[in-house]
């Protein structure tokens, strides 16, 4: 599971649009209300990262390269990275029954708002 059990849990991406974002914290990141996101798929958007898999020659930190694009974004879609630093599946558990693996239980390392 060398693929999979590894730091590439960094391109986990999400791309969401957000009806509304509301919060009063200091962190960017709490002004999304990710509660209220309403996913809307678009065939023309896309995420590619690259490397597609980090730790091949056996290190343990690599730089990640994306590309991603939206026909319409908007300034409430935003794109995130998720990379923890010891990943183990052991530790990230199920947040309910509508949550299917691998289980995110860190937050993003890097995001931006699709519409900038």
């Amino acid at each position: 599971m060398r693929g999979l059990g590894f730091t590439f849990l960094a391109t986990f991406l999400l791309l969401a649009t957000l009806q509304e974002a509301s919060a009063n914290g200091v962190q960017p990141l709490s002004k999304i209300a990710i509660h209220r996101t309403i996913l809307a798929v678009n065939d023309k958007a896309y995420v590619k990262a690259f490397p597609a898999i980090l730790g091949l020659k056996g290190q343990n930190s690599e730089w990640v390269t994306l590309e991603y694009t939206s026909p319409n974004p908007s300034n409430d879609d935003w794109i995130g990275v998720f990379s923890p630093a010891n990943f183990s599946a052991l530790t990230c558990t199920s947040a309910g029954s509508m949550a299917f693996p691998p289980f995110l239980c860190t937050a993003p390392i890097k995001y931006q708002y699709g519409g900038h």
